[in-house]
């Protein structure tokens, strides 16, 4: 009799580890693959503007690329068409990010030449008046320039929409491009 007992109790720890490993398998596997395949929920908490001073409030649901569009990882690479933004006589370009923080205004600018050097003039505008101004560098990309970037330090400004204008300059072309933030 005494063997059957140490048989049961073998058994019966058997069936409690293999329950206990299963367990830890399924935990793990909730916790580490099944969160991946969940939508998430990311709402941009700032306003994005285009250079000419319009905004998206809504996400466009994604689509597949139109046929002159290229795909690489999550943004599409677009094959340029039509004349080539270096001859134009005047700096043309886009404000790819406009948005503020709890403390700075954060401003992003893309230009569609390439250029070697240059500056790129900051000037916020509230009720037609000037309410800060700065100047940044050119900055050469591969194919076009952008501007190195505008952290604004935020102390100072009343809320409301300011108008954003960047004055580019390069050797002897010069743009403007124009777009809004919301404070």
């Amino acid at each position: 009799m005494r063997r059957k007992k140490q048989k049961t109790g073998k058994i019966i720890f058997t069936i409690l580890l293999l329950a206990a490993v299963a367990t830890v398998a399924a935990v793990i596997y909730v916790y580490c693959f099944k969160d991946k395949d969940a939508p998430k929920d990311t709402e941009p908490s700032t306003v994005i503007v285009d250079g000419k001073g319009g905004s998206d409030p809504e996400p466009t649901p994604e689509k597949d690329p139109e046929p002159d569009q290229i795909t690489t990882g999550k943004d599409p690479v677009q094959k340029y068409e039509g004349k080539d933004p270096n001859t134009y006589n005047t700096l043309t370009g886009a404000i790819t990010y406009a948005g503020a923080t709890s403390s700075n205004i954060i401003i992003r600018v893309n230009i569609d030449q390439y250029l070697g050097e240059g500056t790129c003039s900051l000037y916020l505008e509230k009720d037609g008046a000037t309410a800060y101004s700065t100047t940044a560098n050119l900055i050469a990309d591969v194919s076009t320039s952008t501007c190195e970037g505008f952290n604004v330090p935020r102390a100072g400004f009343a809320s409301g929409n300011y108008k954003i204008i960047i004055n580019l300059a390069s050797g002897d072309k010069t743009g403007r491009i124009e777009g809004s933030v919301s404070l």
